[in-house]
């Protein structure tokens, strides 16, 4: 059984949509699937929450302290502790949320 979708506020969304880019997320990670440093961001909403992402995002340590193991996606470096603040995490973490993943993914 498929997971409720999740509530998305659309302003903070676009707020985090342009805070991915402006803070380079767009470098490591793909949102098509496309190999990249880390892993593809496609379908993340269905693999996370909005709490796991603002982790991710503020203190990448924290989730792989919680996980017991670095990194936590086998094949890709660990990510790197990242200069945000809890309001810009929260924006990013509604715009992976509001990303709607192609079908069959």
């Amino acid at each position: 059984e498929a997971p409720a979708p999740t509530k998305v506020d659309t302003a903070l969304a676009e707020q985090g949509r342009r805070l991915f880019t402006r803070k380079a997320c767009d470098y490591c990670h793909s949102l098509d699937g496309s190999p990249a440093t880390g892993p593809s961001l496609v379908g993340i909403a269905r693999r996370s929450n909005r709490s796991a992402l603002v982790d991710w995002s503020m203190d990448p340590e924290l989730v792989y302290q919680r996980e017991g193991r670095r990194p936590v996606h086998r094949g890709f470096p660990a990510m790197p502790r990242q200069e945000v603040t809890r309001q810009e995490a929260e924006a990013i973490a509604e715009f992976l949320l509001s990303l709607t993943p192609p079908s069959g993914r």
